[in-house]
């Protein structure tokens, strides 16, 4: 209990996270901690408004794992040099800089809830000033317009030909998730205007537009074949031609990926992740000329930094075919 000094421990059990590689285990956790972590995972939903369930759990994984770590001592006693220590032995046993970053957000998390409770004996938070580890960001795939023009070349006339086409049209030029993909209901989407209201992470909503005329032209034919399904009462916009207990006939993101690979095989090409289309949709806007700040907006994205990961590996050759455009050689 708080403040006793009881040494005796309890078994909590916990599943491994994103980023952590270890199975299901079993930690023992001291009475003195007990307490303080239940109360602080029951406020951590409120305290993080907007982060997703992976995340949550992975915040929860690794304060435990940290308790795990401190054997017995208090939490009163723990200090900066302990902290570092735990990511120390993270890092030793190969766990990644974006794994360690999230342990110790968690690990501040804590001590900044347990600091501010009735009864804390904490004097200060021992994780502020710790530098996090910077995750170090591979590069994403950009889907070549050659495999593109293949796939979309596919996809006929029928219901799931022109269904298909719209996802995929719709896909590369909003840069939507396939979750917010699935999200969809017929009235989010305004053809006319080149508008589509999303709910995304976190329940957050925002408006994305598109312009020129091969997606409204392919959202149309769709939604002209889409009157004539036997869901056509379903509020989703993208049907899938058998209706499931739980979502009627509203397609998942596991139907999205399956119709990507059926595509792309049919095709001939590599096959595609979903979220290579966000990778090249990112591309092309930055080719575009479109700046970090409205790719973001428009993304979804509440870390600045992100926009910088999408398409970098093509950032050389977009930043030498801007040089080349400026003609600085000309001017003499």
């Amino acid at each position: 209990m708080r403040g006793n000094g009881s040494s005796s421990r309890a078994l909590v059990v916990h599943s491994a996270s994103s980023g952590d590689n270890s199975d299901a285990t079993v930690t023992p956790v001291d009475d003195d901690w007990e307490d303080w972590v239940r109360d602080w995972e029951l406020s951590l939903r409120a305290r993080t408004r907007g982060v997703s369930e992976q995340t949550l759990t992975a915040y929860k994984t690794g304060v435990r794992q940290f308790v795990a770590f401190m054997d017995a001592k208090a939490p009163e006693d723990v200090t900066r040099r302990d902290v570092e220590a735990f990511l120390a032995h993270l890092a030793s046993r190969g766990r990644s800089e974006a794994t360690r970053r999230l342990r110790l957000m968690a690990v501040r998390s804590l001590f900044g809830f347990i600091l501010g409770e009735p009864g804390s004996l904490l004097s200060g938070n021992p994780a502020d000033g710790i530098a996090a580890p910077v995750p170090e960001l591979p590069d994403v795939d950009v889907i070549p317009d050659t495999d593109l023009v293949a796939v979309l070349g596919t996809c006929d006339a029928t219901f799931l030909g022109l269904r298909d086409a719209a996802i995929i049209r719709l896909m590369l030029a909003t840069g939507l998730r396939r979750t917010e993909v699935c999200m969809l209901d017929v009235d989010d989407i305004d053809i006319s205007h080149g508008e589509a209201a999303v709910l995304g992470k976190g329940g957050k909503r925002r408006v994305v537009a598109f312009g020129g005329s091969r997606l409204p032209l392919a959202l149309s034919r769709y939604v002209r074949a889409r009157r004539r399904h036997l869901g056509a009462a379903d509020p989703a916009l993208f049907l899938s031609q058998r209706a499931k207990a739980r979502n009627g006939y509203r397609m998942n993101g596991g139907a999205i990926a399956a119709m990507l690979r059926r595509r792309c095989r049919a095709a001939g090409v590599k096959v595609w992740r979903p979220h290579m289309l966000r990778h090249t949709w990112a591309d092309n806007a930055k080719r575009q000329g479109l700046s970090d700040e409205d790719l973001e907006r428009m993304a979804g994205w509440t870390s600045p930094g992100m926009s910088r990961r999408y398409g970098r590996q093509l950032a050389d050759e977009r930043a030498r075919a801007a040089l080349r455009g400026l003609n600085l050689g000309d001017r003499l």
